[in-house]
């Protein structure tokens, strides 16, 4: 349910940028040749690189949240029990619920009708459980690259990326090439939460011996979390309730490679000709918010929240923007103020 705040985020600031540029709506996804996005992130990811308005998928997040999350995770070992017997079929009735919406949305548009129609490249990670291999769901966007997902749909790879264990049924994908089984996908967090690492390396695939093309990279994240929290000796032997029954171990881990992954990719941009990395800023989020950032959040007070504070990380960004000092909010501001185009 994140992925609401990063939509809010995204339209708000288009909205006020197109207002300063009295222009059109912007089409984010156009001036980009490689989107990638993992878990939610693939949602945003396919929307972008498809042209669908953002509003839309804050829609698809508040109209189809509550039944793709029909129950939270339990939070007491009263309610454990209840789940014990009911996970499985709440898990696939949300999946069932998630393949609806992405279907409403997107059709059966595929990988490489995005990249025909749009010279998009996309990219999707997830995680091929029978082998516990990492997998990347790429259009055919250079020629180092097979056809082998140019006929998945972006339903299909979405529900893959997204497949958040616990919290979602498995994802069941059918090769699109040759007549194999069906194969089992787990969310692409579970090694590429933040996806700037895949990014980076097709963009220097797509780039090859050119190092005199640029390569700049924006990064965008869902709503953070307020990390981590005081810890002392009291806590040494956490067991199932403090660890959330898993759920806690799964944010700790998302967070954790988020910050990794931007710090290896900083020292890489460093080293290596044309490249440059700028994050969206992250701001402030009020305590009032944190009881709603949990991934299975869909109270309207949840939702209204990730929307009000993405409106208002926007109108922050702005604000950076009227006197970018940065390189970073240069860059942003250069992007959506210049680079970016109207809707043809």
């Amino acid at each position: 349910m994140r992925g609401l705040y990063t939509a809010s985020y995204l339209d708000h600031f288009a909205t006020y940028c197109e207002s300063a540029r009295q222009c059109a709506k912007l089409d984010i996804g156009a001036s980009f040749d490689l989107i990638v996005g993992t878990s939610t992130g693939a949602i945003l990811a396919a929307a972008l690189a498809t042209g669908c308005k953002l509003s839309r998928v804050r829609e698809l997040y508040k109209k189809w949240g509550p039944s793709i999350f029909p129950e939270p995770l339990p939070s007491s070992l009263l309610s454990l029990l209840w789940h014990v017997r009911k996970r499985k079929s709440l898990n696939r009735t949300g999946a069932e619920a998630l393949r609806l919406a992405l279907s409403e949305v997107f059709g059966t548009t595929t990988l490489g009708d995005v990249f025909a129609d749009r010279r998009i490249g996309i990219c999707i990670p997830a995680v091929e459980l029978g082998h516990h291999h990492p997998r990347v769901f790429k259009s055919a966007h250079h020629q180092g690259l097979d056809r082998r997902d140019e006929r998945m749909t972006l339903v299909d790879a979405c529900l893959a990326s997204s497949a958040a264990p616990i919290y979602r049924s498995l994802a069941s994908v059918t090769p699109t090439l040759g007549n194999g089984p069906a194969q089992l996908y787990v969310d692409g967090g579970l090694w590429a939460n933040n996806p700037v690492l895949v990014g980076l390396v097709d963009a220097l695939e797509i780039r090859g011996d050119s190092t005199s093309r640029p390569i700049e990279i924006y990064s965008i994240g869902t709503c953070p979390s307020i990390n981590g929290g005081p810890v002392g000796e009291a806590d040494l032997d956490w067991g199932f309730s403090e660890w959330q029954f898993g759920g806690r171990a799964a944010s700790l881990g998302i967070d954790a490679q988020a910050s990794a992954y931007d710090k290896i990719v900083g020292k890489i941009s460093k080293w290596l000709p044309n490249i440059m990395v700028a994050r969206f800023p992250t701001f402030e989020v009020p305590l009032s918010v944190q009881p709603y950032l949990a991934l299975d959040e869909t109270s309207m007070n949840g939702t209204n929240a990730l929307e009000d504070l993405g409106r208002n990380h926007a109108t922050e960004l702005r604000s950076l923007c009227m006197d970018p000092k940065e390189g970073s909010i240069q860059s942003l501001n250069r992007l959506f103020m210049e680079t970016i185009q109207p809707v043809s």
